[in-house]
């Protein structure tokens, strides 16, 4: 419940949750899992936004893959040491403290090289996606919950189908233009519908984290009242592939492809 509290009012009219209170409380704690994760992923992505300002700022040559994977090692190990010193590591706020800080440590307060800042946008990309593998991962734990029918557990796999290499994306490393290319592929509205009658509640999350977020959710119960599929929405990743491709053809990414693209 403590988790519930710290995502959204669930006792709201109108919120997330309200209709699924004739579950068990099982799939009502996955589904605040799901959301608490796409929170994270769209958290990430404004990130990832915040770091494309700084590219449009960045100076020098092209850099080999071996420097700009060092370079996000220490990015990381830096984020790491600051994030033990805060409760909301995914904060906005601790990325762009981190990235000044390896900013002012390494380079003396000059000007980011492009290799670091490549190296900082890889991450933020990387944290998207590992977001977005969480969602799928509570998804699935809902298909096969004994609450939901056998169609949505259907339709869960055929959704699980669409993102292996993004759930295999929290352990592999990927040339940066195949990994944003899976994840502009992916579905970024994910449904499980019912073979019965559905309601939906619908709730924003976009007034509960200081307003950055454009966020919906949509749950599905049937005629019975028990939970039957969550729809994930976000008007803000409708925008990734524009400022992702930009940073690509900025850049002309570098680097072997370590996976072959589909």
């Amino acid at each position: 419940m403590w988790l519930q509290k710290q995502v959204f009012d669930i006792t709201a009219p109108g919120s997330v949750l309200c209709a699924t209170s004739a579950s068990t409380g099982e799939v009502d704690l996955i589904l605040t899992l799901a959301v608490h994760a796409f929170f994270h992923a769209n958290a990430a992505l404004w990130r990832f936004q915040d770091e494309y300002a700084t590219v449009l700022e960045a100076e020098g040559d092209r850099v080999t893959w071996e420097e700009r994977l060092d370079d996000r090692a220490r990015w990381l190990a830096l984020h790491a040491s600051l994030s033990a010193q805060t409760s909301a590591p995914w904060d906005p706020a601790l990325h762009r403290q981190t990235t000044r800080q390896m900013r002012d440590e390494k380079w003396e307060g000059g000007r980011l090289p492009r290799a670091f800042v490549q190296a900082s946008l890889l991450m933020a990309a990387e944290s998207v996606l590992s977001s977005l593998a969480q969602v799928g991962t509570y998804l699935r734990m809902i298909a096969v919950h004994p609450e939901v029918p056998p169609l949505a557990q259907r339709e869960a796999g055929r959704f699980d189908a669409e993102w292996p290499q993004v759930l295999a994306a929290r352990s592999a490393v990927l040339h940066p233009q195949d990994r944003v290319q899976h994840l502009l592929a992916r579905r970024t509205s994910m449904t499980l519908r019912p073979s019965d009658a559905i309601q939906a509640a619908v709730g924003t999350g976009s007034s509960l984290v200081g307003g950055y977020l454009d966020f919906t959710a949509l749950v599905f119960t049937g005629a019975d009242g028990r939970v039957h599929g969550l729809d994930l929405t976000n008007q803000t990743m409708q925008g990734v592939q524009g400022i992702v491709q930009g940073v690509l053809d900025r850049f002309a990414w570098q680097g072997p492809a370590l996976v072959e693209p589909n």
